[in-house]
């Protein structure tokens, strides 16, 4: 009997049903969520760069974060004719803060449509992330059955960091949807040994590569899983063997060349030397990581495990465990196994060990396709344990479901019980810019005046109408908007002030922390009134 036989039966049209009414759900909540965000700082700088990709065809910025993804983002903006200022002094030599100073020149020109410009570009990784959403519905049901393969999706569409980071025009998502649809098609070329799944694996790991470097880590692995058949006594084909090979890497090379716009062909030198950079960065690291109140410059070994833990919601940690508990004690397929369990244990393992960068749950993102679909798998088995059993299962994952869109639009910021009201994490966990227009509602809706400004962000706090002026000395009296990385000691740079760059050290607003907060808006910037 095949996994996928032991699955409760589901009739065509409600599966279709049920697949329509999660995506829109999903939909929804991503609508909702990007049109209310203001742009993230890594959003900041991606969306202009893809502008100057396209308009320029040339690489010589942010050359550590490949081109596809922040081209893709771009796209509608290039297609509505939105012009981007490719004078070289908005790019420099490439390196540091040109990035974002180019950001800012592109902010200045877009003048009201600003936001609205983001808004579209979001839209583009709604859609790479709802084609993920179903390339895992159809890898569950492959394994275990339509009612499986629901469940895998509604889990995928309700996990708060999906949500989070599908609504923001960056590059996780994207190489998170590539690199999963690599292992997809790599699984269909060693069970069928197929080369038109053998093409469309090489193009997937590709254009991975060309949209984010995190697929160095997994590309080991396509060799190794290549090369599993458990219980096949059939001698290889050497002939068919080598064909299948030579078709993967040559789809893989051209998605490369593809991804960055067939530049310097056949020898994509900005490819390699934006690795290189990428491998000097994961040693040295770039900024402090921070972890349950404490800080270290050499990265935490644990953090990317922490994160999981705080990040994940409590019931799809509870069957992400019971998914992982039944894959240990079953007696099923060792590939099945290994395509499910590498990846994610390959990518924790390396963050944790060999990458000095402790960013956020972001980074992790590639891991979350197998974790849904191993937490899928878990609830699928208390389904066929009895009726216990099953109540537990409709508990855990309505519990998700409820959860989630309680706190829609603030996915990207929230953590589970386990981290009972502390703030572990900092950066991307919690504080990404994106609740700057929500701090002026806040100001207009109070008639609050001038404001005292610390804000971790690049958006010019005056394209929301807000007065304000950057705190500068403690303790005076007024009313203090503070991002909660800079609250609790994030070291950073203010770039937003009059065309200045303000380079705010660690714990530069540690003084504000005496005080008790008025009110916190959204989820990420504390409001806080000194009397006289």
């Amino acid at each position: 009997m095949s996994v996928g036989s032991q699955s409760a039966r589901v009739s065509p049209c409600i599966e279709i049903l049920c697949i329509s009414l999660i995506l829109a759900g999903y939909l929804t909540q991503c609508v909702i969520t990007a049109a209310s965000h203001t742009p993230t700082v890594d959003e900041f700088s991606d969306v202009p760069m893809g502008l100057y990709h396209l308009k320029t065809h040339q690489f010589n910025i942010d050359r550590r974060n490949p081109p596809l993804m922040k081209i893709l983002c771009a796209l509608p903006l290039h297609l509505m004719g939105v012009e981007i200022d490719t004078d070289p002094k908005w790019v420099g030599d490439g390196e540091g803060w040109y990035p974002w100073l180019l950001g800012t020149r592109f902010m200045r020109m877009s003048g009201e449509r600003y936001t609205e410009y983001f808004f579209y570009a979001r839209m583009v990784v709604v859609a790479v992330s709802i084609l993920l959403g179903l390339l895992v519905h159809r890898w569950a049901r492959e394994e275990e059955g339509p009612l499986v393969a629901l469940i895998a999706l509604l889990l995928f569409t309700q996990a708060p960091a999906i949500l989070g980071h599908s609504t923001l025009a960056t590059l996780d998502i994207g190489v998170s949807a590539l690199v999963f649809g690599g292992f997809y098609a790599l699984r269909r070329v060693v069970r069928d040994r197929d080369g038109l799944a053998g093409m469309f694996c090489g193009l997937m790991f590709g254009l991975a590569l060309g949209a984010k470097f995190v697929t160095l880590f997994f590309l080991p692995l396509v060799p190794l899983l290549y090369l599993v058949r458990p219980g096949s006594t059939r001698a290889p084909d050497w002939k068919s063997e080598m064909r299948i090979v030579l078709i993967m890497g040559t789809a893989f090379y051209l998605a490369v060349c593809a991804a960055y716009l067939f530049l310097h062909f056949p020898r994509p030198s900005a490819l390699i030397e934006g690795i290189a950079l990428g491998i000097s960065d994961s040693r040295t690291g770039e900024f402090p990581a921070f972890l349950f109140g404490e800080w270290s410059n050499a990265g935490f070994p644990h953090y990317y495990l922490a994160a999981l833990l705080v990040k994940m919601p409590v019931p799809l940690l509870v069957l992400l465990g019971v998914g992982l508990a039944r894959i240990v004690i079953a007696h099923t397929d060792l590939r099945r196994k290994l395509f499910l369990t590498l990846p994610p244990l390959v990518l924790i393992y390396l963050l944790s060990f060999h990458y000095r960068k402790n960013y956020g749950i972001r980074y992790l993102l590639p891991a979350y396709p197998f974790l849904i679909l191993i937490a899928a798998s878990g609830a699928g088995w208390l389904l066929r344990r009895g009726r216990p059993a099953r109540i537990l299962a409709a508990v855990l994952v309505s519990w998700l479901v409820i959860g989630s869109i309680a706190v829609t639009p603030h996915h990207l910021s929230g953590f589970n019980i386990l981290a009972r009201n502390r703030i572990p994490l900092l950066d991307s966990n919690l504080d990404w810019g994106q609740d700057l227009g929500r701090l002026a509602d806040y100001v207009h809706d109070r008639k609050a005046g001038k404001i005292k400004l610390a804000y971790f962000g690049h958006v010019d706090p005056l394209l929301y109408g807000l007065d304000y002026e950057l705190i500068s000395v403690p303790n005076e009296p007024g009313l203090y908007a503070i991002s909660a990385n800079f609250l609790y000691g994030y070291p950073y740079a203010i770039t937003y002030a009059e065309n200045r760059l303000i380079n705010v050290p660690q714990d530069a607003f540690a003084w504000l922390r005496t005080y008790q907060p008025l009110a916190r808006v959204g989820r990420s910037i504390y409001i806080f009134e000194v009397a006289e």
